[in-house]
This record gives structure tokens, C-alpha cells and sequence, in this order.
């Protein structure tokens, strides 16, 4: 697979996970500069440091991996804090700051760190006990492993996502269905992979 396709394949997974669009993206990016000039050290930072990473990141992956190490850092400060609430929201910002460095450093074709901020965040939404983040840990890991052409661990990855998502009754499965689906199309397993489409649809 070509180093040029794999980053489309990335991208692609990650417009349909996160629901990246150019229609009044600029208008986004601007509030939240404007809301970072004032912001106090909270998790209204961490969020808004998050969010602008993400609007900006295929067009500058360099910059998001900044924002989102800013945001990390001011995180894990939160997560010390004596405050029960201000502390767990500071350990919710750090796996949704590892999530968004894994997103950032797959763009840029570097796998082994993607995988390495996945798994961290894999271990805080552990910690937390947050399902949800999980299961959506699991499918991007699993992303990376098809994106390197590895479809045993993929796929491995994939059905611990989908799992995990069933068993919290959500309902938005497609996506995980799909990745499943293109795995098997990869491996020529067409049968399969038209069975998970056809539950995507």
C-alpha cells in the first residue's frame, strides 16, 4: 500500500469519525482564537486547545500537535488538583489530548506514535471507566493496523470496538461496521465484507 493512500485512508477515517467540513470552519477557528486570548488555565482551555487542533489539523498537523501537547500539559496539571470534579475533567482532557496526537501523527504517516498516544489514551478512558472512549480507542488503534496493512491485529481491534459499543446499546455502530468491512475487502473476503456493509447500512 502507498504511502499516499494510506494517508487517504487516514484522512477519510478521520473526516467520518469526527465530522470534519470546510463550510464555516474558518468562522470556528476564529471564536475559538478568540476564546483562547481570554481563557483562564481550565478545561474550557484544554477543550478549546483540543477543538482548534482539530479543525486545523489537515492542513497543518504540526500545529495541532502543539495545541494538543499545550493542551496535555495543562491537563495533567487540572488532573493534581484537589478538586475531585476539576481533577477528573483535567484526566478527561488527557485521553482526549492523547486521542488527538494519535489522529495527528497518523496524518503524518508516523504509526508507532500514533499507536503509542492511542494506547495512553486507551489506559486514562481505563482508568475512568469510560466505555465510550474505549471502544473509540480501540477502533482508531485498529485503523493504524489496517493502515500498515496488518488486518489480523485490525481486525482484532475492530470487534473489541464493536463489542464495546454494542454492549452500551449505541446505536451509531456504522463506522466500525465499515472498517470491519473494508479489512475483509482488503483480504479479499468479499462475502464478509459485503455482510458488514450491508449492516452499516
Amino acid at each position: 500500500m502507498s504511502k499516499w493512500f494510506r494517508y487517504i485512508l487516514f484522512a477519510s477515517a478521520l473526516v467520518m469519525s469526527n465530522g470534519v467540513g470546510t463550510w464555516g470552519q474558518q468562522n470556528k477557528i476564529d471564536s475559538l482564537l478568540t476564546v483562547l486570548k481570554t481563557a483562564k488555565e481550565d478545561t474550557n482551555k484544554v477543550n478549546a486547545l483540543n477543538a482548534l487542533g482539530r479543525e486545523i489539523m489537515y492542513n497543518n498537523p504540526d500545529t495541532s500537535i502543539i495545541l494538543s501537547r499545550e493542551a496535555l500539559m495543562l491537563s495533567e496539571k487540572l488532573s493534581v488538583s484537589g478538586n475531585e470534579a476539576i481533577a477528573k475533567a483535567g484526566k478527561k482532557g488527557i485521553a482526549s489530548s492523547f486521542s488527538n496526537l494519535g489522529n495527528y501523527f497518523g496524518l503524518k504517516n508516523d504509526y508507532p506514535e500514533a499507536i503509542n498516544y492511542y494506547l495512553k489514551g486507551l489506559k486514562i478512558d481505563e482508568e475512568l471507566k469510560n466505555n465510550i472512549g474505549i471502544a473509540m480507542r480501540y477502533n482508531n488503534i485498529g485503523f493504524v493496523y489496517q493502515s500498515q496493512g496488518d488486518y489480523s491485529k485490525s481486525l482484532d481491534y475492530y470487534f473489541k470496538a464493536l463489542k464495546g459499543l454494542e454492549e452500551l446499546k449505541v446505536q451509531n455502530t456504522e463506522k466500525t461496521l465499515i472498517n470491519i468491512g473494508t479489512v475483509y475487502c482488503c483480504i479479499s473476503d468479499y462475502t464478509k465484507a459485503l455482510t458488514y456493509y450491508f449492516k452499516a447500512l
